[in-house]
């Protein structure tokens, strides 16, 4: 696991930065750090090597799962645009994470995907790549009954209104 502590991965990430591997952009959620494809790529490559790949990407997933479900009630109220907002900084995490649950626990991915399909959806995102997302989706809400893929096609809905 990163056994690293506040300061040292503050030093590496601003290591990074220095040498250009990733871009750091400042936005009202805090700043974010993005990188080329290229080094995606190689990052992907090296953490398949990992012997806890497996629970980095598990995490990852549980991490972007909580933060969609904590969107589901403001996303249906008033201040709906915040949320919307941060969602869409967040689309290919959480596109990552759908992906993960689609793989490895299908079974709990319609809940997931029914508080998610606002985030898979957001105004402003892409709306063929999260089509696509959603459209992977709905085989796997197939066991939910009707009430999982119903929820899991509104996120397909709005993205064929869009495209």
């Amino acid at each position: 696991m990163c056994e690293l502590n506040e300061d040292r991965a503050l030093d590496l990430s601003e290591a990074l930065v220095r040498h250009s591997l990733v871009q750091l952009d400042h936005t009202e959620f805090g700043p974010r750090m993005r990188m080329l494809e290229t080094i995606r790529a190689f990052v992907a490559e090296r953490l398949a090597t990992r012997s806890d790949a497996a629970e980095l990407q598990r995490r990852h997933a549980e991490f972007y799962e909580a933060l969609v479900e904590d969107a589901d009630r403001p996303l249906r109220s008033v201040g709906w645009s915040e949320w919307a907002e941060r969602l869409q900084v967040e689309e290919r995490n959480l596109a990552a994470a759908a992906r993960w649950y689609l793989d490895h626990h299908p079974a709990t991915l319609p809940p997931y995907a029914a508080s998610g399909d606002a985030a898979l959806g957001v105004p402003g995102g892409h709306p063929h790549r999260s089509q696509r997302l959603v459209q992977q989706l709905l085989p796997s809400a197939a066991f939910a009954g009707p009430p999982g893929q119903g929820r899991a096609a509104v996120g397909l809905g709005h993205d064929c209104e869009r495209s």
